[in-house]
């Protein structure tokens, strides 16, 4: 699957592997954004992209948000629901 190039407000070059990135996603992305990054997640649960998230999550309080990715991130690392 081709990634998508969602443009960054901070970055010259964006990347899954940036926290920075993610939390411009997480904030401000569309639902096609955030499905481009769970398929990333989805198949490298503990890779770079993984770990950057994990890293957001732990560090931001976004509303809405922080909860629901970590719950999917939880899951994509073979948890349960």
């Amino acid at each position: 699957m081709t990634k998508m190039t969602i443009p960054s407000v901070r970055l010259e070059k964006p990347s899954w592997e940036n926290p920075v990135y993610l939390e411009e996603i997480l904030s401000h992305g569309n639902l096609g954004a955030w499905r481009e990054l769970r398929h990333s997640i989805a198949d490298h649960p503990f890779g770079a992209e993984s770990v950057a998230l994990e890293k957001v999550l732990r560090t931001n309080e976004i509303y809405g948000t922080t909860f629901l990715w970590s719950e999917i991130l939880r899951y994509l690392r073979g948890g349960s629901l």
